[in-house]
């Protein structure tokens, strides 16, 4: 989806996760697109707490950000026996762009978090309030 002032009207993961969640496709035409994507993004991480994947110790849950990434990818590479350094992740910090949806990504984080707290989940709202 490109990034504009409401959500995309073509067919979509997202489009195709809101419906199911519940929106009309009326209302999401007329969503804007940190709406659209936060209903996408709640349905997705609701789902994945709710399905039990997120319980299995071979999961792991990595929030963006460049360290993160770099440990993930060392211990990928010594689990696998991959020689050679790991390749820089390179990251930009863009929440400049877009200041208003601070507060709506906000409520959606801590939404998610508490009902997977309440499962027994670990969830990494710090590192995702970040806001990278």
């Amino acid at each position: 989806m490109a990034c504009s002032t409401h959500a995309a009207t073509s067919s979509s993961g997202a489009l195709r996760d809101l419906e199911t969640s519940g929106a009309t496709p009326e209302q999401t035409q007329s969503m804007r697109y940190i709406d659209a994507y936060l209903g996408y993004w709640r349905y997705y991480h609701l789902q994945l707490g709710g399905s039990g994947l997120a319980q299995d110790q071979r999961w792991q849950m990595v929030a963006y950000g460049r360290e993160r990434l770099m440990q993930l990818a060392e211990g990928l590479y010594r689990r696998f026996g991959v020689a050679g350094p790991v390749e820089d992740f390179q990251v930009e910090r863009k929440l400049e762009r877009h200041p208003d949806w601070v507060d709506a990504s906000d409520m959606a984080l801590h939404q998610i978090a508490t009902i997977w707290r309440a499962q027994g989940l670990s969830f990494p709202l710090e590192q995702l309030a970040e806001g990278w």
